[in-house]
């Protein structure tokens, strides 16, 4: 049985299936080519997901995607999409170059600098070659080969860093999200005496989460006295820590309506039991200090973070590890970089120029006018730029690197991207790629609840849409499946299982009642069954049909 129907009206059962049934032998002789690309799964904004690959679109911004049990591709906008998503590689590859950059955009580059003016920075790159970026929309450099003080560099989705407590996360990007109440993460990153944590969340609704620095990473209990941690009060985000009947909080920020996300910078000291909060501009936000009782000794197993959801959503969008100086970062002002060494210096200059040949800056530090080797730099940040725009779609390959722009075109082996930080157009490799995700997405999960849209469910994947009416053939009128924001729809594959659903049926109260449901499914699936074998005998015994008039057409 390739389908069944469930729906209010039982009358309407018999002309779906024969729709579907049509669809799916018409398709039998005109399979989709197997995939020459990666195959992943496509997640739509309402949260339907179909797995399949991308094929050839020469349209902007159009995805044009083929089921892996569908006859013909659909074509989304980019807006329509949330994520795709294709299997991670293990291990992972490490990026290469000696250095990584991190756009405005919230991209993420690595490679060699081979040149830097005022406009323009030549940038050489394992995965698109040389590049030309705007010097305005680099917000920070860092060092990944011999940096002794990079812990953790950044996301790069869920891996063996991580272990999931309780709940649902998944992967988005790079980045890690969850949406079910009760949720716990834990992430193994041996956290130093002294570090630096960078760190930014976002959510939909109203915030209600925990996330705590310095703990057990795989403890399923939560504690009050747990770590340096991070609490929903309300309509407060506040950082508190507690330890031997001794506590301090202050408050991070005012979570109104309009606030959807927090980025700071914590500078904790174990060792003192001080945290010290920033901006990524270098303001300071908040400080708290609880003195150990007696002297610090770093604990091997109170070296990781831990992630909590209360109720609602969470998604961690940044996570930067790096052991500190003690020092704390001064305001910068617009224009200059904050600089840090190998040798332990840290100072605020100014960029004036830089020798290709000898590879190395000149910077006004002050009244002093100094040359600073790159192989003397270990990083160096800037104030975030006001004229940074949204980007429309954004792409993780496997080793994290992350482009976003323009999708100007989709062939099949690379996906043709324009973005406003890179002078000229990039292709990105189907085959590095570990996700997609639209930057834009406009669906929202109400769409499916609209009146005569149905949900087909093919294994644990559902697509809301509709039924439509197919080519004509010489004997038969059939239905395609036409998913909400598709262009296009297109019949299932020949054998595909699965239902589609025009109402759900209501949750069970007690165990009587869920044995009534599933006996009630038996039953429609007999019934399914039987038309079926009843349609297979008609299609090897046709008879003769008449032209349909305007009184038996099926509108």
């Amino acid at each position: 049985m390739p389908l069944r129907i469930i729906q209010p009206e039982n009358h309407l059962m018999a002309l779906s299936v024969l729709g579907l049934v049509c669809l799916a032998m018409s398709a039998s002789s005109a399979l989709a080519e197997e995939p020459a690309t990666p195959t992943g799964v496509l997640t739509l904004g309402n949260g339907d997901s179909v797995p399949g690959h991308f094929v050839p679109s020469e349209e902007a911004e159009i995805v044009r995607w083929q089921g892996r049990d569908f006859v013909r591709p659909f074509e989304f906008r980019g807006s329509e999409l949330s994520t795709v998503q294709f299997p991670t590689v293990d291990p992972p590859p490490r990026p290469k170059g000696n250095f990584a950059l991190e756009m405005e955009s919230g991209d993420f580059l690595t490679g060699d600098i081979e040149n830097w003016t005022e406009e323009a920075v030549t940038f050489q790159s394992q995965h698109f070659g040389q590049l030309s970026l705007k010097s305005n929309a680099i917000r920070r450099l860092f060092r990944i080969e011999g940096n002794p003080t990079l812990t953790f560099p950044g996301l790069a989705g869920l891996n063996d860093n991580w272990k999931i407590i309780e709940g649902e996360w998944k992967t988005e990007g790079a980045q890690i999200h969850s949406s079910v109440s009760g949720s716990v993460l834990g992430a193994r990153l041996e956290v130093p005496t002294k570090v630096c944590v960078e760190l930014e969340l976002s959510w939909k609704s109203q915030p209600n989460f925990v996330v705590a620095i310095g703990v057990d990473p795989l403890a399923r209990k939560d504690r009050r006295q747990d770590g340096y941690r991070f609490e929903t009060w309300g309509n407060t985000l506040a950082v508190v820590r507690e330890a031997h009947e001794v506590a301090d909080v202050e408050a991070v920020a005012k979570l109104v309506p309009e606030t959807k996300s927090i980025h700071v910078q914590c500078f904790l000291d174990q060792e003192q039991g001080t945290m010290n909060i920033f901006s990524p501009e270098g303001k300071s936000i908040a400080d708290i200090e609880v003195k150990p009782a007696k002297e610090f000794q770093l604990d091997k197993d109170n070296q990781g973070l831990r992630f909590i959801v209360r109720q609602g959503d969470l998604r961690i969008d940044r996570l930067r590890i790096s052991q500190w100086d003690g020092r704390l970062p001064s305001a910068l002002e617009p224009g200059k970089f904050s600089l840090h060494l190998t040798d332990g210096e840290n100072a605020t200059g100014e960029v004036l120029a830089f020798d290709p040949e000898k590879k190395s800056f000149q910077v006004q530090i002050n009244d002093e006018e100094r040359t600073v080797l790159l192989g003397d730099l270990l990083g160096m940040e800037t104030l975030p730029s006001l004229n940074a725009g949204p980007n429309l779609s954004a792409m993780v390959l496997q080793d994290s690197t992350r482009v976003s722009g323009m999708v100007e075109s989709i062939n099949g082996t690379h996906v043709t991207l324009a973005s406003p930080e890179i002078a000229a157009p990039i292709q990105v490799s189907l085959a590095n790629l570990r996700a997609f995700a639209s930057l834009q997405s406009k669906q929202e999960a109400g769409e499916s609840q609209k009146s005569g849209l149905g949900k087909l469910r093919l294994d644990e994947h559902t697509l809301t849409g509709t039924l439509v009416n197919a080519e004509e053939t010489d004997t038969d009128s059939c239905f395609s499946w036409q998913p909400v924001g598709s262009r296009t729809s297109s019949p299932l594959k020949w054998g595909t299982p699965g239902e589609v659903i025009y109402r759900e049926a209501a949750k069970p109260e007690s165990e009587e009642q869920r044995q009534a449901q599933e006996r009630a499914a038996v039953v429609r699936r007999q019934q399914g069954q039987e038309f079926f074998q009843l349609l297979l005998k008609e299609r090897q015994n046709p008879t003769v049909r008449r032209p349909a008039t305007k009184e038996t057409q099926t509108h």
